[in-house]
């Protein structure tokens, strides 16, 4: 732009010069009139000069920047590749840089797939809590699955407990003396007692003896509320009573004298063998 504008400027001195140059001729001409004085002569000859000396000066700035302009031109041409190629290495480090950060985010980080689909029913931890192993991080209801009570049963009660025994189940959200209870029957007992500490982290509360673990089938899925079925919601706490033995009302009379004649050494038989 600056090289046009003196162009323009070097084109307008030009015109100036020619006009003064044609009156400075033209006063030549009459000279010899005496019309013109010399001095008056001598003034419109340096005017000319004075005109074509600008001309030649702004002509000469107007080369100069178009040089300018042309070297700037071919430097920033060799700068371009440069400059491009400094770019791409920009880019091939940032994306280092961002499949670095992938990278760290995935070690950081355990996917667990749950062996079945289902639906998330508790979570039993926070966000950025340590786990450690074994402990429960959060409970599965598989999708078509049918709940089961969980009974944990202490030493002294477990020894009459076995799979297929009836259950009474009574559920703390709905209490029995309104509701009534529902029944059940014994699925598995575990074959050890589990550990305080272990019975704690599934419990989420302190325990402190060993107990086993007694899985029952629900009789029904669903509760009877006011005339309409609640169904029954995984993580529900429940008292439940197992019939561990049944008999009629004479073998309870007569066990003690069962048991005392048991008990009784066999007084003839010895007499018998000594003769």
């Amino acid at each position: 732009l600056r090289a046009e504008e003196k162009a323009r400027q070097a084109g307008l001195q030009k015109q100036r010069a020619d006009s003064a140059d044609e009156l400075y001729q033209e006063w030549l001409r009459v000279e010899s009139a005496e019309v013109i004085s010399r001095y008056q002569m001598l003034q419109q000859r340096d005017s000319v000069l004075q005109h074509r000396a600008n001309q030649i000066e702004l002509e000469a700035q107007r080369r100069l920047l178009v040089q300018q302009a042309d070297e700037a031109t071919s430097a920033l041409a060799q700068l371009e590749p440069t400059l491009r190629g400094q770019e791409n290495r920009t880019r091939r480090d940032v994306a280092d840089v961002e499949q670095s950060l992938a990278e760290n985010a995935a070690r950081a980080a355990v996917t667990l797939r749950a062996r079945v689909s289902g639906t998330v029913t508790s979570v039993l931890i926070k966000p950025g809590q340590a786990v450690s192993a074994g402990q429960t991080a959060l409970s599965l209801l598989p999708h078509d699955s049918e709940l089961v009570a969980e009974l944990w049963v202490p030493s002294s009660a477990i020894g009459f407990v076995d799979a297929g025994k009836p259950v009474a189940l009574r559920y703390e959200a709905y209490p029995y003396q309104k509701f009534g209870q529902q029944r059940g029957r014994v699925l598995s007992v575990s074959r050890s007692a589990a550990p305080p500490d272990a019975q704690s982290r599934l419990l989420g509360t302190a325990v402190d003896a060993p107990r086993y673990r007694v899985e029952v089938a629900l009789e029904r899925q669903v509760m009877a509320v006011y005339g309409r079925n609640e169904s029954l919601k995984p993580g529900m706490g429940l008292e439940a009573d197992i019939s561990v033995e049944t008999r009629r009302l004479v073998e309870w009379v007569f066990d003690p004298l069962y048991r005392l004649a048991q008990d009784r050494p066999a007084v003839g038989s010895a007499d018998t063998d000594r003769r």
